[in-house]
């Protein structure tokens, strides 16, 4: 399970309407939302990647000291037919879906993204086994949550700064 971010502000009822506010928290999380598509998601199709997330190895990544088994493997065919070796990639299809089309849904708590027209198979599981690629997909590293934070935290301190003055701090729970 992804882990909850929350801005901990402090707000002057004088300075600031709670309506205001909620607009403001509603841009804010729009743009973490934002930052997260363009510059975190794309980091989950690299080998550097799948090593920070803790991808399992998917079926002949792994030597096991079989003979002749491994040119039947996922990755022996995904190197024989598509010559690389990029998690979450056999064909681009869903590189491609992941990283265009996006709807984020922003409110003064939170913000969900909706990733539009990804692939059927992203949520389709054939065994226990088999790879869970929408949690690989959505996967979160403690350098992540840091970056979004920090980058919440400009976003929230520039927001006051425009509107009213002051500062802010951003906690994780």
């Amino acid at each position: 399970m992804l882990p909850e971010i929350k801005f901990t502000v402090e707000r002057d009822p004088k300075v600031l309407k709670a309506r205001e506010w909620t607009k403001m928290l509603k841009l804010v999380w729009f743009r973490v939302g934002m930052f997260w598509h363009k510059f975190i998601l794309p980091k989950h199709f690299t080998k550097r990647g799948a090593a920070e997330y803790k991808y399992p190895k998917r079926q002949g990544e792994v030597y096991t000291g079989e003979r002749g088994g491994w040119s039947r493997t996922y990755h022996s065919r995904k190197l024989k037919s598509k010559h690389h070796g990029h998690p979450l990639t056999f064909t681009g299809e869903l590189k491609k879906a992941a990283l265009g089309l996006v709807d984020i849904r922003a409110t003064g708590n939170g913000a969900n993204i909706y990733l539009r027209g990804l692939p059927p198979h992203v949520n389709m599981r054939v065994s226990e086994n088999s790879p869970n690629m929408a949690v690989e997909l959505t996967a979160l590293s403690n350098k992540d949550i840091d970056t979004l934070v920090r980058f919440g935290d400009k976003q929230i301190d520039r927001e006051l700064k425009r509107i009213a003055g002051g500062t802010s701090s951003l906690s994780l729970t």
